[in-house]
């Protein structure tokens, strides 16, 4: 409660935004149309739509207004989701845009979490996104591979597995 949070568009990130729904007095940046519209009215929000060019397949906002836009803020928590998590433990997605985004955000939160289901893990995208070294935490539904699981013990982060179960809250 009360915390500020940035989420970034895509279907993992919604499911964040889903248990967000319980968390009063939140204050959100978000490039999601779907998620500001989920979150906006509710527990006393703040909800801050990111500027830029809609884009219709994924009902993001991206681009040099998003990016100016989120360059003035700093969150509590980042999460962001991923096209695709490399072998050697990138985080990669399949527009400039939105890879230059999702590592502003990652650098604009204390704590900087990426949500990638298992699917994503060992494959590759056009984009690199910056600021891995930012992640303090990978969240996923399965735990990967072992030649993945290295590659992402290099890397200084938390990997977490949700069993999609709901977790009693802690004081």
């Amino acid at each position: 409660d009360g915390a500020t949070v940035i989420l970034a568009t895509s279907s993992t990130v919604q499911r964040v935004a889903d248990t967000l729904l319980a968390r009063q007095g939140l204050t959100v940046f978000t490039n999601s149309i779907a998620i500001a519209g989920k979150l906006a009215g509710h527990n006393k929000n703040r909800i801050y739509l990111l500027g830029g060019e809609v884009q219709a397949i994924n009902g993001a906002t991206l681009g040099r207004d998003a990016t100016t836009m989120l360059s003035h803020y700093f969150a509590d928590f980042a999460f962001v989701g991923a096209g695709a998590i490399s072998p050697n433990g990138w985080v990669m997605d399949f527009t400039r845009e939105e890879g230059e985004l999702h590592g502003l955000m990652l650098q604009s939160a204390r704590t900087a979490v990426v949500v990638a289901d298992h699917s994503k893990f060992s494959r590759f995208a056009p984009v690199r996104v910056g600021n891995l070294e930012k992640v303090t935490h990978l969240v996923t539904d399965r735990p990967p591979d072992p030649t993945m699981t290295a590659a992402l013990a290099a890397m200084e982060l938390e990997l977490l597995v949700a069993d999609g179960t709901s977790q009693p809250e802690r004081d």
